[in-house]
């Protein structure tokens, strides 16, 4: 992903320094108008930081939440139908193995502990930075 910033960026670069350089237009009051580089490639960098940090906020937050339903310390109250839906995190499996579905509440606390212990074993917190250099 960093390759592919980088490289839109130095096509900014390119667009202002080689192909626009001696452009130039006309008002409608007819005044000449020279192109003046605006820093594109500075500008497209800081907006691709700003979305990569404001998107995996969002994840690693959507992650915590939904963690903590499995944990059972959220407000949020689990019925227990014939599906254990936790809130909707299974709601898309609908083909086999449909891990969200299990007959026997024991397994299917098992499960949930497994999940548990993976989570706090292996996500970790993710410095959000899109490092560019």
């Amino acid at each position: 992903m960093r390759a592919q910033v980088n490289r839109i960026g130095e096509a900014w670069e390119v667009l202002e320094t080689d192909v626009l350089k001696n452009a130039e237009w006309v008002d409608k009051n007819l005044k000449k108008h020279k192109f003046q580089k605006r820093g594109l490639r500075k500008e497209w960098r800081e907006w691709m930081e700003k979305l990569h940090r404001e998107r995996l906020d969002a994840m690693q937050k959507e992650l915590d939440d939904k963690i903590e339903v499995f944990r059972g310390s959220s407000s949020f109250k689990v019925t227990k139908l014939k599906r254990w839906d936790y809130g909707g995190v299974f709601r898309r499996a609908v083909t086999a193995p449909n891990c969200g579905f299990e007959k026997n509440s024991k397994d299917m606390e098992k499960r949930v502990k497994l999940l548990v212990d993976a989570y706090d074993k292996h996500v970790k917190k993710i410095d959000s930075k899109l490092k560019l250099d």
